[in-house]
């Protein structure tokens, strides 16, 4: 039975339990409603890659010589990477060794072999390149532009030497971008250092908009 007054809150891959007791305040808990899963994922994930709404399948996409980066989240964000990489591998007419998956770190620290293996299982860290990007390494990264505020916008060299670019991640609330996931996964995903900073300064975290 759940205790209306016990907030379990995520904590690394536990949970640290808060009491919100009654006799400090008059509190209201709105907890989530949790729904089951589809019965064949692997099969409902073919059907939208090949039966997209408003665009081409991703097989017509990708072509046969191209090269491909997959940017996921990395060890921070749980996307379901053991299932999700092959179901894209299956997707794409390439063979395995023209496919690299980008750890979309943004400023975090790089992920060890050991957590790559766990995110994505021991086949596919053993077949495809995985490669951590790091956003303080200059040479890793590329200038391409600036924003419409003016914020210089360096990113990843191997995503941008990829023919076509394919970007998953784990969508959620974020308190001032909306929602996480996304365009996210790019910046600050894939981004220099200096252009995370300059997308997280003081003033747009405190912009009304």
């Amino acid at each position: 039975m759940v205790n209306e007054h016990q907030i379990d809150i995520a904590f690394g891959r536990k949970t640290v339990p808060i009491y919100a007791d009654p006799g400090l305040a008059e509190w209201e808990v709105i907890r989530p409603a949790y729904g089951t899963g589809l019965p064949d994922a692997g099969a409902q994930f073919r059907e939208v890659c090949r039966n997209p709404i408003g665009c081409v399948p991703l097989r017509e996409v990708v072509s046969p010589g191209d090269r491909v980066v997959i940017v996921t989240s990395d060890g921070t964000r749980p996307v379901p990477n053991r299932v999700l990489i092959p179901w894209i591998l299956e997707e794409l007419p390439v063979p395995v060794d023209s496919v690299t998956v980008l750890l979309g770190n943004g400023t975090h620290r790089a992920n060890t072999d050991e957590e790559i293996v766990e995110m994505f299982g021991e086949d596919v860290a053993g077949r495809v390149a995985i490669c951590n990007h790091d956003g303080y390494d200059p040479k890793r990264n590329a200038w391409v532009g600036k924003t419409a505020g003016g914020t210089d916008v360096f990113l990843d060299r191997g995503y941008l030497e990829a023919d076509k670019r394919i970007v998953v991640g784990f969508i959620e609330p974020h308190f001032f971008a909306g929602f996480s996931g996304g365009a996210k996964g790019v910046v600050p995903g894939v981004a220099g250092v200096e252009t995370v900073l300059g997308l997280h300064r003081a003033e747009l975290i405190a912009d009304p908009r």
